[in-house]
């Protein structure tokens, strides 16, 4: 049994506090999908600052750029991340520190998979607790009356931010099939990787954005079971 509700009150009070803080500038829903596109995922534990710069380094077509200033992000925070990993979902505690220890050696198709795998630990075992929400394929198993909710929660302003989480309802490389994938020159991609489709992938940035995407899941998992009671 994975400590999902022990952090309650403590996470509750931190969404609040972004939902607030995300009012001053939210990035457009298009910001969010082509950072996405290019393998890159914001999370809720970034400050307006951090995302804002982000999403600037992205519309001005700096690549390079992006990918320097998610990197320092995930480095100066990895090992919160990590903690709070293991917190949450103590029974996955030897994956996770396997995960981070792999990526911290350079060891990165081990990383690469096993920051993937437990994306998808998180997602079941998340969405297992939903009502109406099947828990057979992780994020991408959501049936359509819980798909169509939670579209309306992403893209329902009065939410504050839960736009943020619409690569879960939209088009991005990492949840394409492997065949369309082929149109994304700079992200990784689940499928073809977990299913042994594609074999080269073990490099620095992809374990950060694998890593990015990691901790994307686990926010969005949380916010949905916060507002669970809606879906």
């Amino acid at each position: 049994m994975n400590n999902t509700s022990g952090d309650t009150s403590e996470f509750s009070t931190a969404i609040s506090a972004a939902f607030e803080m995300f009012r001053m500038r939210l990035p457009l829903d298009s910001e969010i999908v082509k950072l996405s596109q290019v393998g890159w995922f914001l999370n809720y534990c970034m400050t307006p600052v951090e995302t804002q710069r982000l999403v600037n380094d992205y519309m001005n077509a700096s690549i390079r750029k992006v990918d320097s200033d998610f990197i320092d992000w995930l480095n100066n925070n990895g090992s919160n991340q990590k903690r709070r990993l293991i917190k949450l979902f103590p029974n996955a505690k030897k994956l996770i520190t396997e995960a981070f220890l792999m990526h911290k050696k350079g060891y990165y198709n081990s990383s690469v998979c096993l920051f993937l795998i437990i994306a998808d630990h998180i997602s079941k075992d998340s969405l297992s607790n939903l009502t109406k929400i099947e828990p057979y394929r992780g994020v991408y198993s959501l049936n359509s009356r819980a798909m169509e909710k939670l579209k309306n929660l992403t893209e329902n302003r009065s939410t504050n931010g839960m736009n943020l989480y619409l690569p879960l309802v939209r088009s991005n490389s990492i949840n394409q099939s492997d065949t369309d994938s082929s149109n994304y020159k700079h992200s990784i991609n689940r499928h073809a990787i977990l299913h042994g489709k594609n074999v080269v992938f073990g490099n620095k940035l992809n374990s950060f954005k694998a890593l990015s995407f990691l901790i994307f899941v686990l926010d969005a998992m949380r916010v949905l079971s916060y507002q669970s009671k809606e879906i």
